[in-house]
């Protein structure tokens, strides 16, 4: 459990998972951030974009049921991934973490802890930062697309006016 006073560090220490308060509207949102970034805090992927919670309510659980979710006094939760009968083997756990590539990544790892596969990643689901080893354009096994979204201002971190996505018609990526 990840709650408005903690965070969650990469190995290194190069990024850092937590909440920040957007201090004009009193909301928060869970974000990855450069954790040495000196006097500039960039951050690097926000999980609920489009739904900011009140400041400090907000806490990011992985319950028993190997489903991840954010949470917030008095509001419903935002799932980030909801667990199926195949994750949730006897013989398997699940764990999350926080990779020094700013990857936060929910695990099913075997017994002798090797991974047996990943169930979910903020990698897929991209803000308005690309990360090495994050992907544009269209997933072509589900048809999830991935694409970047500038903020809609300067302290609302909501989807802005202007997108970097592929354009499956004229195979480039276009800014829109």
């Amino acid at each position: 459990m990840l709650n408005s006073s903690s965070s969650l560090v990469s190995e290194t220490g190069k990024f850092s998972l937590g909440f920040f308060e957007n201090g004009i509207s009193k909301s928060s949102y869970l974000a990855i951030y450069h954790t040495n970034a000196g006097n500039t805090i960039n951050y690097a992927w926000i999980a609920n974009r489009k739904t900011p919670i009140l400041y400090p309510t907000g806490v990011l659980a992985l319950d028993e049921n190997n489903t991840l979710k954010v949470t917030q006094n008095g509001g419903d939760p935002l799932l980030l991934y909801s667990a199926n009968s195949e994750s949730s083997a006897s013989n398997t756990s699940v764990v999350a973490t926080l990779l020094d590539s700013g990857n936060f990544t929910l695990l099913q790892v075997n017994s002798d802890g090797s991974t047996k596969r990943v169930l979910w990643q903020s990698f897929d689901h991209p803000g308005n930062t690309l990360l090495p080893g994050m992907k544009l354009g269209i997933d072509r096994k589900n048809g999830h697309i991935w694409s970047l979204s500038s903020w809609l201002s300067l302290y609302s971190a909501e989807p802005g006016a202007f997108t970097l996505d592929w354009d499956p018609s004229e195979h480039q990526l276009k800014i829109r």
